[in-house]
């Protein structure tokens, strides 16, 4: 794969592109390119094959992205296609191919507390706790018989709890008192709701 640069002005956006992305997604590939540079190529139908110009097929985003922050350039992946039909077909496998994965929440928890990587800052719901949060009011002796199965990882003051049935996931988040999808709980939080020292 030969990956070459194209001035931004000179490509075509695709004038029947169906995705929506304006506002939140560019402002977020904004922030990934300022941290990384571009990493991933987009990718333009070479002259001819199937448009008269050059034309994004995939990365429509990026583009507006790189547009807004003034950068000249992009990086490219130049393919030929055999007609439109081949290009749209491409176009939607492409961006419908990440729609189909799925989080494995207590694991993105696990690396991004590790990694200290700003997962709320992405938009990401998972309630580390807070030192400064109230707990409700609980005896020591009220808490529920919560059996927290698997395991307990307690790493950068946070712990990651794997529970096997969703059941015992939410009552254990009700006695505690965090959101409904919170995957992780600060330490602190933990010990002195079930008055661990």
């Amino acid at each position: 794969m030969k990956i070459e640069k194209r001035s931004i002005s000179k490509i075509k956006p695709y004038e029947k592109n169906p995705r929506k992305n304006d506002g939140k997604p560019v402002q977020a590939l904004i922030e990934s390119i300022k941290r990384h540079k571009q990493v991933k190529p987009i990718v333009i139908s070479a002259k001819g094959k199937p448009f008269e110009d050059e034309v994004i097929c995939c990365g429509h985003t990026t583009v507006k992205a790189l547009r807004k922050m003034g950068n000249k350039e992009v990086a490219v992946v130049v393919r030929e296609f055999e007609s439109e039909a081949d290009f749209v077909d491409y176009m939607i496998r492409d961006n419908r191919t990440n729609e189909f994965a799925e989080w494995d929440y207590p694991m993105l928890s696990d690396i991004g507390v590790s990694h200290g990587v700003d997962l709320a800052g992405m938009e990401f719901e998972i309630d580390y706790g807070s030192d400064d949060e109230e707990l409700p009011d609980q005896e020591t002796d009220s808490v529920p018989d919560v059996d927290m199965e698997g395991e307990i990882v307690n790493e950068c003051d946070y712990v990651i709890i794997y529970f096997e049935e969703d059941n015992k996931a939410k009552a254990f988040r009700e006695k505690i008192g965090i959101g409904e999808n919170s995957r992780s709980i600060n330490w602190d939080v933990l010990a002195e709701s079930y008055g661990i020292e």
